[in-house]
């Protein structure tokens, strides 16, 4: 199989349908591109539900937190699995955990251990995090994308490649500086909170929005492909409303990267409903948010560049492994 996420073709011909749970909400489980499983109330001892994501590949700690937040709940903590080859040096598993545990005080949740082991089936450290959140109240089929219709908005917060880039320049750093301005660097990369898509959902989880899924892998093509298939509904999509930042554009031209399909960790895709004020409330947070598109009836998921009309294609392997595998 390709190297990068596996398709949901596969995931629903492979894993979903050899899955049988009697203590997770149907709802959770059914398409891949869900992000999460949400156990019954009665799973557990205590009134409220229980939201789990395991994530790995690129920030998987925050990748797995941005998941929580995004079917409304609040992340609690997050155990860990770091398998590294025979290779490694122990200064190695330090500087892993270390990160993982200031990320895990930045984003406010508990480091509540995992598991640690080396292996010689590996090349490089393998790392795999699992959130566990508690979502307090709400529907649960209002976070598996039943409650979204045909002409619901479709938006964005902040712009696309954050994640993708800074996993970039922090590889490959000294060769952008060879044709970049330290200036142009940090613009393009950011901040290492911009990773995090807490606040937005925090604010519109209960103003009407119908649908949120954190991007990711794959980037924003790859989300918008998701959002229609766990939607069962089409996309129209406007080319010029995605948000960009010219420095990530820049640096990504130097790679011959494609910024539509990067990884984008920090921006949170969303639908909601044209009588709901969701941008305003953002805006007034300060928190940037762009109307991309909008859902419609049938499969068709259109992107529009002027009178350019195109089909988007199905997700390809994330554009951030030219740089991780070269």
């Amino acid at each position: 199989m390709k190297v990068g996420k596996i398709s949901n073709t596969i995931l629903n011909r492979s894993v979903f349908k050899n899955i049988n749970c009697k203590n997770i909400y149907k709802e959770s489980r059914l398409k891949a591109g869900l992000g999460a499983s949400v156990f019954k109330k009665d799973a557990f001892r205590g009134g409220n539900r229980i939201v789990m994501v395991t994530e790995s590949g690129i920030e998987p700690v925050i990748r797995a937190y941005n998941a929580v937040w995004a079917k409304g709940a609040v992340p609690k903590a997050v155990q860990v699995s770091v398998i590294l080859p025979e290779k490694a040096r122990e200064i190695r598993l330090k500087e892993i955990t270390a990160d993982i545990s200031a990320d895990c005080s930045r984003l406010g949740i508990d480091y509540a251990g995992g598991h640690t082991q080396v292996s010689e089936s590996v090349q490089a450290p393998v790392i795999t995090a699992t959130c566990i959140g508690e979502q307090m109240d709400g529907e649960i089929s209002a976070f598996t994308g039943k409650d979204v219709k045909p002409g619901d908005v479709i938006a964005v917060t902040k712009w696309i490649g954050i994640g993708g880039i800074q996993k970039i320049i922090e590889l490959s750093v000294d060769k952008i500086r060879d044709r970049y301005t330290q200036a142009v660097i940090d613009r393009a990369y950011g901040k290492r909170e911009f990773l995090s898509i807490k606040d937005e959902a925090e604010l519109i989880s209960k103003a009407g929005v119908s649908y949120m899924m954190p991007l990711s892998t794959g980037g924003i093509y790859g989300g918008l492909w998701n959002l229609s298939e766990v939607t069962g509904l089409g996309i129209d999509v406007d080319f010029n409303k995605i948000p960009v930042c010219q420095e990530i554009i820049e640096v990504c031209e130097m790679f011959d990267i494609n910024p539509y399909e990067l990884e984008s960790g920090g921006c949170l895709l969303m639908t909601f409903g044209k009588e709901y004020d969701i941008v305003r409330i953002l805006e007034d947070n300060d928190i940037p948010v762009s109307i991309i598109g909008y859902m419609q009836e049938g499969n068709d998921k259109i992107i529009r560049n002027m009178d350019e009309i195109r089909f988007l294609d199905m997700p390809k392997c994330d554009e951030v492994y030219k740089i991780i595998n070269s």
